[in-house]
């Protein structure tokens, strides 16, 4: 058995641990925080994209050649991510506003997640065998 190559993952677990957090921070404070929220939410697109930077162009395959790091991957997760920040930006004036709940922010990162996983992925239809 083959071990994968979690580094190419690495903005994905980026994003993925900003949502841990901001779930965290949700579930212990009790009153509306939309700037705690989205500043770390922020941070944590910030993180991703400077790790997508750094593991530019490195091709490297992993899960059995499911996800892949090339540059079509990680230019679809800058994409993803740049959309992602501005939605954030955007959200934290919607969220004083108009009256939004906290968890746009956690929405949103989680909505940059699936389309970043989708961007990596190699084939985007799976093939079950019999």
């Amino acid at each position: 058995m083959q071990i994968p190559n979690l580094q190419v993952l690495a903005p994905e677990a980026i994003i993925l641990a900003s949502v841990l957090i901001l779930l965290f921070v949700l579930a212990l404070s009790g009153k509306k925080r939309p700037m705690l929220l989205g500043g770390l939410g922020l941070l944590g697109v910030i993180l991703a994209a400077a790790a997508s930077i750094y593991y530019w162009g490195s091709g490297a395959p992993t899960f059995q050649g499911m996800l892949v790091a090339d540059g079509y991957g990680m230019f679809a997760n800058l994409l993803f991510l740049l959309a992602a920040g501005l939605s954030i930006l955007m959200g934290l004036e919607a969220v004083r506003r108009i009256d939004l709940p906290d968890e746009v922010f956690v929405l949103i990162l989680i909505a940059c997640l699936g389309m970043m996983l989708l961007g990596s992925a190699v084939n985007l239809v799976a093939v079950m065998p019999k």
